[in-house]
């Protein structure tokens, strides 16, 4: 879990009941976390990767035990901070993939092993990208959700131009979540609690 600054808990619900490891993600002043990401999670070595307003993403080691290990940073997004979503991201496991958008008017997808950004899918919205979700099992299938209520699918496939694929109308509120649940279904959940089940 992270505070409205850059403090992280973790806890480990299986293992420990005393209280969570806490560390802090040593934010730019005036910033704040607004993404976190579990990469290799099935893994003893597991890595968190915290995105924070600012654009900024940085990748820890160790960081169940209170002394996490900074293994690299960089400007994911260039965004400035604000009090919107932020920097929002969505980690493909099987592709080594990290979408992120916000504010920006696209979403870059990344290669983290490379640190190179591969492809930036235009979101052909005026509105806040507030949620992203890629397909778990390693489709080329990415849905977002906007602060307007749209929801939109990408297939990261075809040209950046053409990538927009559909786009929905269906809740009336802030899209808070939208979750991939396979290559052709994924769940949505709006501000206004109306959850919706797609496929």
């Amino acid at each position: 879990v992270c505070d409205s600054s850059d403090g992280i808990g973790v806890w480990n619900w299986e293992h420990e009941v005393s209280g969570p490891s806490r560390f802090r993600n040593n934010n730019q002043p005036g910033t704040r976390v607004t993404s976190v990401t579990l990469i290799n999670e099935t893994s003893d070595d597991s890595l968190l990767l915290v995105g924070s307003n600012n654009g900024i993403v940085k990748l820890w080691r160790n960081w169940t035990h209170g002394h996490p290990t900074l293994m690299t940073a960089w400007r994911a997004l260039d965004i400035a901070p604000d009090e919107g979503p932020g920097l929002v991201s969505s980690w493909q496991q099987t592709r080594g993939r990290l979408f992120v958008s916000g504010h920006t008017g696209v979403i870059k997808m990344w290669d983290c092993e490379k640190q190179l950004c591969v492809q930036n899918l235009p979101t052909a919205s005026d509105h806040v990208l507030t949620c992203l979700s890629s397909d778990p099992d390693g489709s080329n299938t990415l849905v977002a959700g906007c602060g307007d209520g749209a929801i939109k699918l990408f297939d990261s496939r075809v040209a950046s131009h053409m990538s927009l694929v559909m786009g929905y109308k269906e809740h009336n509120a802030y899209v808070i979540s939208a979750q991939m649940r396979n290559e052709s279904s994924f769940v949505s959940g709006s501000l206004d609690g109306e959850i919706k089940f797609w496929d």
